[in-house]
């Protein structure tokens, strides 16, 4: 077969064609292989260089080389900020006098090093701000509610332009899916992480995995599955009969069960349809289960208060180990700080108010919320908190909005066993879900609350604090609040 270029390109004959398909499918095949190469490596040296149970040498080596790569970064950085304060001043005429540029010379080299600088002034003139950003570099950190595993993909594979945030996220979450899989192996050398993706079906197979794990879509056992399997056609049933918004002429290509998925245009207060999706039928299925429209899913109000407020839990740092908190249970190992919920009787003993705090913490942001309809979560005898497992069944239980339209949560202040006598636990909360059969797998989950006062290490909370000012807080200003004061205890 003739090379690509000598063939022409108006008449290819059919084995030309088939060519060009081989040719193009070797490709991306090699170009699959290269990704799970890399991120093998990457992972690699994580696994050695930057996790917890890397040794601190090894720790020390890795900080070094982020720290070499952070300064060059920074004196880039620098030399772009430095352009573009000169370009401005320059297109407003407003260079000084003493400036480098306007030093009157005749040697020849210092002439062609001033006519390069005026040259890039000329070419930057028109740059716009955002144009001046890209040109910078993004420094190899974690930031904020970022995957920890952010800083060595953007160490190892020098992700470090700002349009590669994308490719950052995508290896990063491929890094959690094989930090989650292979925790309990003992890895020796590469080979043994990419046969792990291999198995798994590779890159692509191994992200959307992830994706949806963290969204609570996938979960670790055959009665959770079927769970979510049933809500999805719940969801399915309701939105192929609800009325239309909008209808238009399409012949879709890739609809799945009539589903077709859109892209749309905010404009002038009106949405234009742009095209149709191409999503695979598990793509589909992980949007459909984030459906949201209160009219055709409505969700529970007790549901939907406690989600929220798990939500804002992200503000909350989890995994700081306490001085003083070492259990002889744990063989003298420090208790880490983690997240629970605590319900308690509000101020005039009426209603119930709902904390979201951390226990084995010095410190830490504490969340109260007010619920206007005062029994909606019901009113223990006294304060009462939820253990962590407990806290992570119901958040996994109302994550997914679709799933919890089907939820239900009923309280019970004073919870009984089986054979109908007294649970040493102040209150219960009962979820039902009603995409399922009753009474089979996933149906009904009860967590228990245990008091408060019989914990040791008692929790966080505000109680006694005077505070200087009061004012309404959006989750935005929390977060900003956490960004710019709280992040750094």
């Amino acid at each position: 077969m003739t090379a690509s270029n000598e063939i022409s390109l108006s008449k290819l004959t059919p084995d030309q064609v088939k060519d060009h398909i081989e040719r193009a499918r070797n490709g991306y095949v090699l170009s699959k292989s290269g990704t799970c190469k890399a991120v093998s490596h990457t992972f690699l040296i994580w696994l050695t260089t930057r996790a917890l149970s890397a040794s601190s040498t090894q720790k020390a080596m890795s900080t070094r080389m982020i720290n070499v790569r952070n300064a060059d970064i920074e004196a880039h950085n620098a030399v772009i900020e430095l352009l573009k304060k000169e370009t401005k001043a320059y297109k407003a005429d407003k260079l000084k006098d003493n400036h480098w540029t306007k030093i009157k010379t005749e040697d020849p080299a210092e002439l062609n090093k001033i006519a390069a600088r005026i040259g890039e002034y000329e070419k930057h003139l028109d740059v716009t701000n955002d144009e001046w950003n890209a040109m910078k570099m993004v420094t190899i950190d974690v930031k904020h509610n970022a995957s920890q595993f952010a800083e060595v993909v953007k160490w190892v594979l020098d992700f470090t332009n700002p349009n590669q945030s994308s490719l950052v996220s995508r290896y990063a979450y491929v890094l959690e899916y094989l930090a989650r899989v292979l925790q309990d192996e003992n890895i020796i050398d590469v080979e043994q992480i990419m046969k792990a993706l291999d198995d798994t079906g590779g890159f692509e197979q191994a992200l959307l995995l992830q994706r949806a794990y963290k969204s609570g879509e996938l979960v670790e056992d055959t009665n959770q599955k079927a769970k979510h399997e049933k809500t999805i056609e719940k969801i399915k049933s309701v939105v192929t009969q609800a009325a239309p918004l909008s209808s238009l002429d399409l012949e879709p290509r890739f609809a799945h069960d009539d589903l077709v998925v859109m892209l749309g245009l905010r404009k002038g207060g009106k949405v234009e349809l742009v095209s149709e999706l191409d999503v695979t039928s598990h793509e589909l299925d992980s949007m459909l289960s984030r459906f949201d429209n209160d009219d055709i899913l409505p969700t529970n109000d007790n549901c939907e208060l406690v989600n929220r407020v798990m939500g804002l839990g992200n503000l909350i740092h989890e995994g700081i180990e306490l001085d003083g908190s070492e259990s002889d249970k744990k063989g003298g190992k420090k208790e880490k700080s983690h997240k629970i919920m605590i319900v308690k009787p509000n101020r005039t003993a009426d209603g119930s108010e709902l904390i979201l705090t951390s226990q084995y913490a010095q410190s830490n942001i504490v969340i109260h919320a007010i619920p206007k309809q005062k029994d909606i979560l019901g009113l223990p005898r006294t304060a009462s908190m939820l253990s962590e497992r407990a806290y992570n069944n119901v958040a996994k239980e109302l994550k997914v909005r679709g799933h919890r339209s089907y939820i239900s949560m009923t309280v019970d202040a004073s919870p009984l066993d089986k054979e109908g006598n007294p649970v040493d636990a102040p209150l219960a909360w009962d979820l039902t879900n009603s995409a399922v059969p009753e009474k089979s797998n996933g149906w009904f989950n009860r967590v228990y609350f245990n008091t408060v006062l019989a914990k040791e290490h008692k929790p966080l909370d505000v109680d006694h604090f005077d505070p200087q000012f009061r004012l309404k807080l959006s989750r935005q200003t929390l977060k900003d609040l956490d960004k710019h004061i709280f992040a750094g205890w």
